[in-house]
């Protein structure tokens, strides 16, 4: 599904838990090399802790600019 809509220009958040693991350094660049489209981000959050959850949906829903990205 990321695949196709990264082809379509979405602008995609992919949420992992920690950007700077080369793994997904990686896989952000290849996905911008690979579709053209420089709208896919990597942004922290643990989807096993519901603090992380609420830190990141809250930082979001403010528009606060969301720092640990890719």
């Amino acid at each position: 599904m990321a695949n196709d809509l990264a082809t379509r220009g979405t602008h995609l958040i992919l949420l992992v838990r920690n950007t700077s693991e080369i793994f997904t350094v990686d896989y952000i660049e290849d996905f911008h090399e690979r579709h053209g489209n420089p709208f896919v981000y990597a942004k922290e959050c643990d989807l096993s802790s519901l603090n992380s959850i609420r830190l990141f949906s809250t930082k979001f829903t403010d528009n606060t600019p969301l720092e640990d990205s890719i």
